[in-house]
């Protein structure tokens, strides 16, 4: 089999064909480096992304090639290129590429030895289907690439809204540190009336206006400037664009394919965007033979580390994108950051699953009280199948931080009591010590990462059920 392993850079592809694999794999390749240029322009086997590229490499007739998925953007060309002309592609991760080279020590990270890694790889592995990435851009691609475009207009959206606070300071002190909320359009009416735009249905900004008219900044006459202006109409037409992309991904959501996905993520209280990133991860679900890959996948794993008498858990691959939205996702449902420091509860069973694990991780890890070996002498059975509430979870609190055991005792045995009970009798380990002052933010950074562990492992058999 011919297979043509492409390193993707940032206008071209550097090849490198086998037909079959290597008996001695590091001695050939440096043999067989002696006949390549580290020219890309010289380079009969680096193909540049025109028409003339394309077609010198469609000349080398292979039956695959072998590529790394670097984004939407850099790898599309190639694989469209082979797709159109009936070339199989073998999707190869970055890690087994990075693994291949260190096993069979080929030189540094270098074009050609990437090349040469996915080539050989391929080769030895063909007929392996789990040695390979499920990559399925046709699926995907359209929502993917409305996720990575929203995100850019973020980063715009953020710089735009600094440099106008910056100018409102002279311009319009008083709405300087004005809110920037959008309403249901999409659309900001402060936003609108500073850059001088309509809004369809509603009414002229009078309110904003007579704001404006008793500003310190008319008194002094000290006008609005034309660069204000202008930065709010960018701010304006970023979020027209925003609201557009958003319905756009809606839409693709709406697809049969992803019906059972967003039903699960609907669950969980996902929004848009996350439930899009996270899809562009993992469909399809049948590419993860195990839970372990698939939180690998969406950043959630971690790699054990032993040396010695240490021990400890580093961050994993996988996507950091998916990571941060994660976390951010947890310290809104579980953790309780939001508005008013009350967490928004999860009503799904998969919602009241993961709100447990982490109430139990909370109780467990920051006061080392087992209360499962409480009610278990008791002999008291779960009657419930509902987290604590925030006031009740509260109420817990209070009472273990004044230490009474007779209080403890006589909540266990108040009507709350199932519920107390429903909160650690899914969990299972070791009581730990009370933590110190000091460790509380490492403490509570900990036991959210272990509900996310949990909620990974647990989204990943929904999805597998019923996918």
């Amino acid at each position: 089999m011919r297979i043509l392993g492409l390193d993707v850079c940032k206008n071209c592809v550097v090849g490198w064909l086998l037909t079959e694999t290597p008996k001695r794999i590091k001695p050939y390749f440096l043999e067989e480096m002696k006949s390549h240029s580290h020219d890309k322009l010289k380079d009969h086997l680096t193909f540049f992304y025109n028409c003339r590229g394309m077609n010198e490499m469609l000349k080398l007739k292979p039956d695959a090639i072998a590529l790394e998925p670097t984004g939407s953007h850099y790898s599309y060309l190639p694989y469209i290129v082979a797709k159109t002309n009936g070339i199989k592609v073998f999707w190869i991760g970055h890690q087994q590429v990075a693994g291949f080279r260190a096993q069979y020590k080929l030189p540094n990270k270098k074009d050609k030895t990437d090349a040469f890694a996915l080539a050989c790889y391929a080769q030895m592995l063909k007929d392996e289907p789990e040695a390979f990435l499920y990559y399925p851009i046709e699926k995907i691609e359209a929502i993917r690439t409305l996720y990575h475009q929203s995100k850019s207009r973020d980063k715009l959206l953020q710089m735009n809204i600094s440099l106008l606070r910056a100018n409102l300071a002279h311009d319009f002190p008083e709405a300087m540190d004005k809110m920037m909320s959008l309403k249901r359009d999409g659309r900001n009416g402060f936003i609108c009336w500073l850059a001088q735009r309509e809004r369809a249905g509603v009414r002229k900004h009078s309110r904003v206006e007579n704001q404006y008219q008793k500003s310190v900044a008319v008194e002094y006459d000290i006008p609005i400037s034309d660069f204000t202006r202008q930065t709010a109409k960018n701010i304006d037409t970023l979020h027209q664009e925003q609201f557009e992309a958003k319905q756009e991904m809606i839409k693709g959501l709406a697809d049969p394919e992803f019906k059972e996905y967003t039903r699960v993520f609907n669950d969980l209280m996902f929004d848009v965007n996350l439930q899009v990133l996270l899809i562009s991860l993992i469909y399809p679900i049948k590419a993860f033979p195990n839970s372990k890959k698939f939180k690998a996948r969406i950043g959630l794993a971690k790699n054990q580390q032993h040396s010695g008498d240490t021990e400890k858990e580093v961050k994993g691959s996988g996507s950091a994108k998916a990571r941060s939205q994660l976390y951010l996702w947890g310290t809104s449902y579980l953790a309780g950051r939001f508005g008013n420091g009350k967490r928004i509860p999860l009503t799904s069973v998969i919602g009241r699953k993961v709100m447990m694990k982490f109430d139990g991780f909370y109780f467990r890890l920051h006061y080392g009280i087992d209360l499962k070996a409480e009610l278990e002498k008791k002999q008291r059975m779960r009657s419930q199948d509902k987290p604590l509430t925030f006031e009740e979870r509260k109420q817990l609190e209070s009472i273990l931080k004044s230490g009474s055991t007779g209080d403890l005792k006589d909540w266990l045995a108040s009507e709350q009591e199932s519920k107390a009970k429903n909160l650690v009798l899914n969990y299972d380990g070791i009581p730990l010590k009370v933590k110190q002052k000091g460790e509380k933010s490492k403490l509570g950074k900990l036991i959210l990462c272990k509900a996310l562990g949990y909620l990974g492992t647990i989204l990943y058999y929904e999805l597998k059920n019923n996918c």
